[in-house]
C-alpha cells in the first residue's frame, strides 16, 4: 500500500521530468534555429567569395566560362548592377537597390552591386558587396535580376580584359 508522502514524490518526480523535457525541447529548438541561421549566412558568404574568384579567373579577354552556385533557400531572385550606367531601377518592385543607389550616388561610395532578394516576408532585402564594383558589366542595361531556379543561379561570364560581362542565366 502507498503512503501519501510517496504518491507526492512521485508527482513531484513527473512534474520535474516534465519541466527537463520542457528546457530540452525549447533549447533544442533555438540551437536548431541558430544552425539554420548561421548555414544561410554562410551560404550568403560563399557565394559572394565564389563569384568574385570565378569573376576574376574569367577576366582575360575572350575567355567565356559558366559557372552554377547555390543560394540559400530564402533567395528567389539575385541582382547584378552596374552602377557606371545611369540607373533605370523600379523604385517599387526594388526599393533596396534604388535606396543604395539615391543614398550613394552624390557621395561616389556605390559598393554593393550584387542583392539577394528573400522570399520570406520576414527577412528583408540586403545588400551583397562584391568590392569592386568595376568587377562586371551587363551590358546594355544598369541592372539584371535573375531568378533563382531550384536553388541554383547558373550565370554565364565572358572575359573582357579588365571585368567580365554577365552574359546570360542559363
Amino acid at each position: 500500500m502507498k503512503t501519501k508522502g510517496f504518491l507526492a514524490s512521485e508527482i513531484f518526480t513527473y512534474i520535474m521530468l516534465l519541466v527537463v523535457a520542457a528546457l530540452i525541447l525549447m533549447f533544442g529548438y533555438k540551437a536548431i534555429h541558430y544552425f539554420q541561421d548561421r548555414s544561410a549566412e554562410i551560404a550568403r558568404l560563399e557565394l559572394k567569395s565564389n563569384l568574385e574568384r570565378n569573376m576574376k579567373d574569367t577576366m582575360s579577354y575572350g575567355s567565356v566560362k559558366k559557372f552554377s552556385y547555390l543560394v540559400p533557400n530564402d533567395v528567389r531572385e539575385v541582382c547584378f548592377i552596374d552602377w557606371k550606367k545611369a540607373p533605370n531601377i523600379d523604385k517599387d518592385k526594388y526599393p533596396l537597390i534604388y535606396e543604395t543607389w539615391e543614398l550613394s550616388w552624390t557621395s561616389q561610395t556605390l559598393k554593393e552591386n550584387v542583392f539577394l532578394y528573400s522570399s520570406t516576408l520576414d527577412t528583408e532585402e540586403f545588400a551583397l558587396s562584391v568590392n569592386d564594383r568595376s568587377l562586371f558589366s551587363i551590358g546594355e542595361e544598369s541592372y539584371r535580376c535573375i531568378p533563382i531556379l531550384n536553388g541554383e543561379l547558373t550565370l554565364r561570364f565572358e572575359g573582357r580584359g579588365d571585368s567580365v560581362e554577365i552574359v546570360t542565366s542559363s
